[in-house]
């Protein structure tokens, strides 16, 4: 993902919440940070950054927008819930980008 990542300027990781967060949408930006994981499936948004920079010489801005989630079986479609906070992302998203 390093390698698909590195020729942008700007990238933006996409995540469900479980409600952790105060904000049902909430858009953070990222920073390089390598952080090891004793899970090998794990990879955090951080640590990819950190990879990019190491392997390709480019660090892109980045952007985590967390959403919501509330339903997290094996589903094509989003939770009612989930999909009535898409609006919101979707013009916060639009906000970094035109920035």
């Amino acid at each position: 993902m390093a390698e698909q990542i590195a020729p942008y300027e700007r990238v933006c990781f996409v995540d469900a919440h479980t409600g952790s967060i105060a904000s049902e949408v909430q858009l953070v930006p990222v920073e390089s940070q390598f952080q090891h994981s004793p899970f090998t499936h794990h990879l955090t948004a951080q640590s990819l950054l950190s990879m990019c920079q190491l392997l390709y010489g480019n660090t892109p801005q980045a952007v985590l927008l967390s959403v919501r989630g509330y339903q997290f079986e094996f589903e094509r479609e989003l939770s009612t819930e989930t999909a009535a906070l898409v609006p919101e992302a979707v013009e916060m998203l639009r906000g970094w980008m035109e920035k």
